[in-house]
């Protein structure tokens, strides 16, 4: 009678210790999810940052075109006046 006792006592134990790895691999799949999504929101985020990099490039350029393009147009106005003088 004892033995069947302690069978009873260990297949409980299995059981329990079967629900819990069940739970832990729920938690790890959970947390592998969150993982991916957080990479893929990290990537998104990269992207965007990059081509808002590209853009600054792009505005820094055509700003200082307009501004060599000022300076040149300020400098015949100041011309054509002087010569008027």
């Amino acid at each position: 009678m004892t033995t069947t006792k302690a069978v009873t006592e260990i297949r409980q134990k299995l059981e329990v210790q079967s629900e819990r790895l069940a739970r832990m691999e729920e938690r790890q799949v959970q947390l592998y999810k969150m993982v991916e999504t957080s990479l893929s929101n990290f990537s998104e985020l990269s992207n965007k940052v990059n081509s808002l990099e590209a853009l600054k490039h792009k505005a820094l350029g055509m700003m200082a075109i307009i501004g060599i393009l000022a300076g040149l147009a300020w400098d015949l106005v100041k011309q054509v006046f002087s010569a008027r003088s």
